[in-house]
């Protein structure tokens, strides 16, 4: 753990290069859903030779997230109806949960994939009703936004626990007392953590612009949605009344998704009734 608050959000992230590492056998999948001679079967005998990544599969492709009409119950099943880039994604989100893992007084490490699978399945909701066709892939984006808090926690826990309190006390956006305080937010070391593990660059700059989603260029209604699912699981991890909480979503965010306020309600009830078993999922690999 550094002593000193690293000069920038990339050095900070160095720190931890070999702490927060993802499994050989994630890499080995990656490498054959990016290689266009690869098959079907060559992802199921990659994924077949992990028992514990092969049961999480399994059991999230047989979960209410989904709602198939028949049980799967082999990999090569599973990969055939999700495709090989929803499975890389579901093993990603699993693998990066696990890798993640780590002992701090600082953090509950089982509260954080719980509340990151919340805002995931929030994420997932709303882009459904942006008519996003790969929903999945912004349920992956909003379970990692808020990633680049389990470094800053392993790091430089007394500062991120201060800036906290300053934004409980003050009534201040997180991230705007983390970058008065430490230099940066959350959102920028998770964009670079991303990046040390070749990740999408579209999920970085989810992580890094959700806060603020009027700056992202390449993927505006995804960090729009993100931004949106952010701050209904923030109030809702709070305790408060949801439907009656005024919530800072920018409006830049609604103009981008073409939801209104009126969403949130809704989706926070579906979401309540579905959510449970995806934080199982997380909570266990963890």
């Amino acid at each position: 753990m550094n002593t000193q608050i690293p000069g920038d959000a990339r050095e900070l992230v160095a720190g931890v290069e070999d702490l927060f590492t993802l499994p050989e056998m994630y890499l080995r999948i990656r490498e054959a859903v990016d290689d266009s001679g690869s098959s079907i079967a060559d992802v199921a005998e990659i994924i077949s030779g992990d028992p514990v990544i092969t049961a999480r599969l399994l059991r999230f492709a047989n979960s209410a997230f989904f709602g198939l009409p028949s049980q799967v119950d082999t990999i090569s099943r599973a990969v055939n109806i999700l495709g090989t880039q929803l499975v890389h994604d579901v093993v990603l989100a699993t693998s990066v949960s696990g890798s993640c893992a780590m002992a701090t007084d600082a953090l509950d490490v089982r509260q954080f994939w719980s509340s990151s699978a919340y805002c995931a399945v929030l994420s997932r909701l709303l882009a459904q009703r942006c008519h996003v066709l790969d929903s999945e892939r912004v349920f992956l984006e909003g379970l990692l936004r808020d990633i680049g808090h389990l470094v800053m926690y392993q790091q430089i826990p007394v500062p991120i626990a201060e800036a906290q309190r300053q934004a409980i006390s003050s009534g201040a956006e997180l991230y705007q007392v983390e970058r008065a305080l430490i230099g940066y937010d959350y959102g920028q070391v998770g964009q670079e953590l991303m990046a040390l593990w070749n990740l999408p660059p579209s999920l970085g700059e989810v992580a890094r612009y959700h806060v603020e989603p009027a700056s992202s260029e390449n993927c505006p209604l995804e960090t729009a949605i993100v931004h949106i699912a952010h701050h209904i699981a923030i109030a809702a991890r709070s305790g408060s009344n949801v439907a009656d909480a005024t919530l800072p979503i920018s409006a830049d965010a609604w103009t981008v998704t073409g939801l209104s306020e009126e969403v949130i309600d809704p989706v926070r009830i579906e979401a309540d009734s579905s959510v449970t078993e995806a934080q199982q999922i997380f909570i266990e690999a963890a």
